[in-house]
């Protein structure tokens, strides 16, 4: 046995335990003397020192651990013990059953890892998550409560500059009819950007039930809903063989809503949008495609379409709040899928993401 190892964090420690009927240590190595401070000579036939140096809370499950070992199954257990110097320090400890299990005397060899350094930074990451979750509800919950409180007030701009412009429109000379026509359709567009923004919150608002979703079922009523913008663009859209999978309707709904919709509106001056939806199987998960024939997108923007308010094309081209994307990819995340951009076979764009086939196990009727 190698009773020089130094206990640094990562160190290898290896000790023997000479377990008696009465717990107390016979043999121990001084590579674990040195992982309680203490040499060998004071832990070696002092009953009750190393399980007396076990933090409180993590005693009973090192014991369990050691006695299940001590009955022929092999067992591993993290805990917390205590150096000589006060500091706390984790330990690994992967211990092997004896040969004739609870015979006396006993032999339990024991490999300990001491793993504080990797525990520190696993509870500094921990606690970085946990910040940055509720960093994100509480802007989710800002956002909610601005938007919804912007709403009434937009609201009543909308509609006083509107009636304005139906009243009074014939006393204005020209700059002042164009300048109302700003202060209409910005009033408008402010209005789009809040109920967008509003809907983009309330995606992480609440739990999610999941259930069973006809994706085929989903994109035939997403296509009834735009009938009229595709056939005033002369669009088709194809849809094939779509699968069942776990989700929620609604947003599964607004997903290929504003996917086809996206399709439809960058679509190439003079040509006919030609839109066509699929879906194959990829181990646990469904890959579904979007693909058209429309203006495409350059590779370096793949990503910057799906950020909130980002937009490629200004206004006087395409009408829009820079949220379609942004929202797709906030529900496809939340279901548990990816979303990205590939180049379309010919020229266009490729839309596909990812859904999970099955449910994550969870029991039935549980939220997640």
């Amino acid at each position: 046995m190698d009773a020089g190892v130094a206990v640094r964090s990562g160190a290898l420690v290896v000790r023997v335990q000479d377990v008696g009927a009465e717990w107390e240590v016979r043999h121990v190595s001084d590579s674990v003397g040195a992982l309680l401070g203490l040499p060998a000579a004071e832990v070696v036939g002092r009953q009750g020192v190393w399980e007396a140096r076990i933090h409180d809370q993590d005693r009973g499950r090192a014991l369990r651990a050691a006695q299940s070992a001590l009955e022929g199954e092999t067992s591993s257990v993290e805990y917390r013990i205590q150096h000589a110097d006060g500091t706390w320090r984790w330990v690994l400890d992967h211990m092997s059953p004896p040969d004739e299990p609870l015979a006396h005397p006993t032999t339990l060899t024991c490999v300990s890892l001491d793993i504080t350094e990797r525990r520190t930074r696993e509870d500094a990451l921990r606690r970085q998550v946990e910040a940055l979750q509720r960093s994100n509800r509480d802007l989710e919950q800002f956002a909610h409560i601005a938007s919804h409180d912007l709403s009434e007030p937009l609201r009543m701009v909308s509609s006083y500059t509107q009636i304005i412009a139906d009243r009074y429109g014939e006393r204005l000379d020209e700059a002042g009819l164009e300048l109302l026509a700003f202060a209409v359709e910005g009033a408008h567009r402010m209005q789009a950007m809040v109920k967008g923004l509003l809907d983009y919150s309330r995606l992480g608002q609440g739990e999610r039930v999941l259930q069973a979703v006809d994706t085929l079922a989903v994109a035939q009523a997403a296509r009834a809903a735009l009938r009229l913008s595709l056939e005033e663009a002369g669009a088709e859209l194809e849809i094939g063989e779509l699968p069942t999978v776990p989700g929620t309707e609604s947003q599964l709904f607004t997903l290929f809503q504003n996917l086809v919709a996206n399709a439809v509106k960058f679509r190439r001056e003079g040509v006919a949008p030609r839109i066509r939806t699929c879906a194959t199987r990829e181990d646990e998960h469904w890959r579904f495609e979007v693909e058209d024939n429309g203006i495409g997108i350059p590779p370096e923007a793949y990503e910057r379409v799906f950020q909130i308010f980002q937009r490629l094309h200004g206004r006087e081209q395409y009408a829009g709040t820079g949220l379609g994307l942004a929202l797709c990819r906030r529900i496809v995340e939340r279901h548990g899928g990816r979303i990205g951009i590939a180049p379309a076979e010919e020229h266009g764009t490729r839309f596909w993401f990812t859904l999970p086939a099955d449910a994550p196990a969870a029991p039935a009727g549980e939220s997640v």
